[in-house]
């Protein structure tokens, strides 16, 4: 079999590498093998830089910028990718790799379809690797029968359809990483780009570092990783307990928990009603709540730790829904060992009636758990109820100014003589006290989730979608989540007023 490299992209040369001298090489030697990778590589990247330095002309002011980006492409081109596929192709002669292939294959219910199928993947430099994989179908194939003279093909049932994946797989790529004929990093790269932005921004941006991608392509491969990521969420909460880690990350760590809710169009097609003239019958475009959570660590002034501990989750679904996976975030991360909680939130019943049973979910002890209702919101409302006594414009204004300043102090008891016998400030009176939450250095407000309700379900930073599918919206919700972590969006704004104002224009 013989590798074969298409780099992508105007003027550039071709390589080609037998693979079967390096395929003998890994079986009887993996340390010569890996030498005689890594000088190949080194001798490709010299040639070029070489070729680079004799052209540079300092003397133009954007010699350097010219240098830069012509010098990294060529080096992940030249020197990444054909380690990657050097790789790839020792993969299938690894009996490590092939024992777990074939257990892979075991599930499959019609067998080998085809011992060395050709495949296209491409890396992450801009390359095209040709590898000859065993394929496998998902179904058995149509059968022919005697049909009229011609004969034909037997009509499959609907439960034995075509997938959305087609109807076979490759164990061997499937176990290193690739789907959807893209390398691992690659893929990680367009989901990334689509989650921080939209798709035709992906596309270009990946089309600037020499990778020409087809707009489907990106599509497809985005949505396939953000479908996965869903997929193993949905495992680890089946799985909570047998992820309980003996030393969490979180141990002895004092944690703070955010939950709240934003707004997002659902679209929901009808299927009833007349077609319009392209056939389709419209959709119905509902606001529904998407619940997102919020884990930091704080550090010893009880504010976000910079670099600390830092976890984002969200959902769709239900209240239970989120609390799940909350949970399963907790406990993944061992929060049972840690040394406090602080659980912040607005004045919603759906968050406050959960508090203590996810508590005794995850087996911290409820002393070790304070719950803050949040200053802002709290004080928004009191200065509702100020506003509703009455009065002249500077009366009312006093009235406001003085009900935040007793919400401040935590007295309770003060505002209720002032505003009268309400359920909110019954209900929270001891989620108020300000003053004792603050002595222990601990956040009053509720910033980080507030700030994270809006990027994570506004993929696009110029303007909010018209309407999403509902499992469009599960998979940029979860996108969003990877990429809010990886950039660490400022948690701050936990004691300064209007923070979560602010933080809205990320």
């Amino acid at each position: 079999m013989v590798t074969r490299f298409k780099l992508v992209g105007p003027s550039l040369p071709s390589v080609r590498v037998e693979s079967e001298p390096a395929k003998a090489r890994y079986r009887e030697d993996r340390g010569a093998w890996a030498r005689r990778l890594a000088w190949e590589a080194g001798q490709r990247a010299s040639s070029m830089i070489l070729e680079l330095l004799q052209d540079l002309d300092l003397s133009q002011p954007v010699a350097l910028l010219d240098l830069e980006s012509k010098l990294y492409p060529l080096l992940a081109r030249f020197g990444g990718d054909p380690v990657v596929a050097a790789v790839i192709d020792a993969a299938h002669e690894d009996p490590e790799v092939y024992a777990r292939t074939l257990a892979l294959a075991a599930t499959s219910p019609a067998g080998l379809q085809r011992s060395s199928q050709p495949v296209r993947v491409t890396l992450f430099g801009g390359s095209e690797v040709e590898v000859a994989t065993p394929y496998f179908l998902k179904r058995r194939p149509r059968k022919k029968t005697n049909k009229g003279n011609g004969g034909g093909l037997q009509a499959r049932s609907a439960s034995k359809a075509r997938g959305k994946a087609g109807n076979g797989f490759y164990p061997i790529l499937n176990d290193l990483g690739i789907l959807n004929r893209v390398s691992p990093t690659l893929a990680s790269e367009i989901s990334r780009l689509v989650a921080s932005g939209t798709m035709e921004d992906a596309q270009a941006i990946l089309a600037t570092r020499g990778l020409h991608l087809n707009i489907k392509v990106v599509r497809r491969v985005a949505l396939s990783v953000a479908e996965r990521a869903l997929h193993f969420r949905n495992w680890c909460v089946g799985q909570r307990q047998a992820l309980r880690p003996k030393d969490g990350v979180a141990q002895g760590k004092r944690l703070a928990i955010l939950v709240d809710g934003g707004r997002l169009r659902i679209r929901e097609e009808r299927r009833q009603g007349r077609p319009r003239k392209s056939g389709h019958r419209g959709f119905d475009a509902e606001w529904r709540e998407p619940k997102l959570f919020v884990i930091y660590e704080l550090d010893d002034r009880g504010r976000k730790k910079r670099g600390g501990l830092l976890r984002y989750g969200g959902t769709l679904g239900d209240a239970d829904r989120l609390f799940q996976l909350l949970a399963t975030e907790l406990v993944r991360m061992g929060a049972d060992r840690a040394a406090e909680w602080v659980f912040l939130a607005d004045g919603g019943p759906w968050i406050w009636n959960r508090v203590q049973r996810l508590a005794a979910e995850v087996g911290i002890a409820p002393d070790r758990v304070t719950e803050v209702l949040d200053f802002y919101h709290a004080s928004q409302r009191v200065q509702e109820l100020a506003e509703a006594l009455g009065g002249s414009p500077a009366e009312i204004r006093a009235n406001k100014a003085q009900a935040r300043r007793l919400l401040r102090f935590g007295n309770v008891t003060a505002l209720q003589e002032m505003l009268g016998p309400h359920d909110y400030l019954t209900d929270h009176a001891e989620r108020v006290r300000y003053v004792r939450v603050r002595r222990a250095k601990l956040p009053i407000g509720s910033g980080a989730v507030e700030s994270c309700v809006f990027p994570a379900t506004l993929p696009t930073p110029l303007g909010r979608p018209v309407a999403w599918s509902r499992g469009m919206a599960d998979a940029s919700l979860r996108a969003r989540r990877s990429v809010l972590v990886a950039v660490g969006v400022e948690a701050g704004g936990a004691d300064q007023p209007g923070a979560a104002r602010a933080k809205r224009s990320w």
